[in-house]
């Protein structure tokens, strides 16, 4: 995914935010010193750039639905490939026309080059 650095910032933001609110002291007791949350961060925002904020956010309300305490950062990188996973993939390409169809369609383009060619 492509953020910006503050769109990811204010993303990780909210979610440390989420998690405080969700798991209390089990959340905030990680990060002792004011230099390890900033550390933290920054883990977290590398971790979770190539994944989409529905993928994030999907992925948060399933830890908070599953798991009593705070989730660590692999496993929460781990639910979001989960969740990438289940995104659906188109099965088959779109049909493709007939190679004599596509044939015609050259010879007519050929032939309106020649037209405009003569005319011009």
């Amino acid at each position: 995914m492509n953020y910006t650095g503050t769109q990811l910032n204010k993303l990780v933001a909210r979610l440390f935010m989420l998690f405080h609110a969700n798991y209390g002291q089990l959340w905030g007791a990680q990060f002792k010193e004011s230099g390890q949350m900033t550390f933290a961060r920054r883990q977290w925002e590398s971790a979770l750039a190539p994944f989409n904020s529905d993928v994030v956010k999907q992925a948060y309300h399933q830890v908070v639905r599953e798991h009593e305490r705070p989730p660590t950062l692999p496993l929460f990188v781990k639910i979001c490939k989960g969740m990438t996973a289940r995104i659906p993939v188109p099965l088959a390409l779109p049909p493709r026309c007939s190679q004599e169809l596509a044939r015609k369609g050259i010879e007519k383009m050929r032939a309106a080059i020649k037209r405009a060619a003569i005319k011009g």
